[in-house]
């Protein structure tokens, strides 16, 4: 039966590429920046996050709050 190799207990290195800059970085719980090769390129994501450079796709026909009709009716002055 084969076996899993144990990440998050540091039995294994597991080594990955950096999301932001592609370098070479490890899996394991010593690397404190994980899944990225340092704190400049988790900063860089937080900012890309913060900046709305990603989205997250809603589901297809919702609408934004500020985007949706009003539904209320008109004030009638008389």
């Amino acid at each position: 039966m084969a076996t899993i190799p144990d990440v998050q207990a540091g039995c294994h290195s597991a080594a990955a590429s950096c999301p932001i800059c592609h370098g070479e970085t490890s899996l394991s719980v010593d690397n404190r920046h994980r899944p990225f090769c340092s704190a400049r390129c988790q900063m860089v994501d937080l900012g890309n996050w913060l900046g709305e450079r990603y989205v997250v796709p809603g589901r297809q026909g919702e609408q934004d709050e500020d985007q949706k009709p009003s539904t209320a009716e008109p004030d009638e002055q008389t």
